[in-house]
C-alpha cells in the first residue's frame, strides 16, 4: 500500500467516524448538535470556508492552464457562488441590512438568492442536477464508458475522484433519510449533509491542484 492510498483510507475513515459522531449526538445530545449547527455557527462556517477555498483553488488551477480551461472557469464562479450564498454574502458578519423588497421574498429575509420564495425550489432542483452530474454521472461514466472517457479527455473536463464519492453519498444519507423515513426536514442534519458536500468539492479541487501542479 503507498503512502497516498493510505491517506485515502485514513481520510475517508475519519469522515464516516465523524458521521457517526453526528448520529451519536442527534440521538444523545441535541443541544451540542444545536450549537455545532447554528447560524453562522462551526459548521456553516465551514462551509462557507470549503467552497471558498474550493472556487481559489480552481482558479488558480485555471491560472497554470492560461484561463483557457472554461470548466476551471465555471467550477471557481460556482463555488465562490455558492460560498457567499452560505454566509448571505456576509450580511450578519458586516452587519447589512436586507433590501425592501428582498426582505419580502425571501424565506428567512436575508441578503441571499436560494431562498427565495417562487426560486428556492428551482434552484433547490438546478443545484441536484449540478450535483448528480458533478459527483456521479460524470465520474461513473468516465470509469466505465471508454466513448465518454475520451470525450472527457478532449474537452478537458475535470473528473471528480471516486475515491471522494462517500462524501456526496453520506451528505444525501443525512439529507434524505429524516424525509424518506421520518417524514420530516431536520436543519441540524442538513447543515451536515451540505458540510459533506461542501469538504467534497474541497477536496475535488485539491485533486486537480496535484493533478496539474508540475
Amino acid at each position: 500500500m503507498n503512502s497516498k492510498t493510505f491517506v485515502k483510507i485514513i481520510l475517508n475513515l475519519f469522515l464516516v467516524g465523524f458521521a457517526c459522531y453526528i448520529i451519536f449526538l442527534h440521538i444523545n445530545s441535541q443541544n451540542v448538535l444545536n450549537e455545532l449547527c447554528k447560524e453562522d455557527g462551526l459548521l456553516e462556517s465551514l462551509q462557507a470556508i470549503s467552497y471558498l477555498l474550493a472556487s481559489l483553488v480552481f482558479l488558480y488551477v485555471c491560472k497554470k492552464k492560461g484561463f483557457k480551461n472554461v470548466w476551471y472557469w465555471g467550477l471557481a464562479i460556482l463555488f465562490f457562488l455558492l460560498a457567499g450564498e452560505e454566509i448571505s454574502w456576509g450580511q450578519r458578519i458586516f452587519n447589512l441590512s436586507t433590501p425592501e423588497l428582498l426582505t419580502n421574498i425571501n424565506v428567512q429575509k436575508e441578503l441571499n438568492i436560494h431562498n427565495t420564495k417562487g426560486l428556492n425550489d428551482y434552484v433547490r432542483a438546478l443545484g441536484l442536477l449540478i450535483f448528480m452530474g458533478i459527483c456521479y454521472i460524470i465520474p461513473l461514466t468516465n470509469k466505465f464508458i471508454s466513448g465518454l472517457k475520451d470525450f472527457y479527455k478532449k474537452i478537458m473536463m475535470p473528473i471528480y475522484p471516486l475515491w471522494l464519492i462517500g462524501l456526496p453519498t453520506i451528505s444525501i444519507l443525512f439529507m434524505a433519510i429524516p424525509r424518506l423515513v421520518f417524514h420530516k426536514e431536520n436543519f441540524n442534519l442538513d447543515e451536515v449533509g451540505e458540510l459533506y458536500l461542501a469538504l467534497g468539492f474541497l477536496l475535488f479541487a485539491i485533486s486537480e491542484y496535484n493533478i496539474n501542479r508540475k
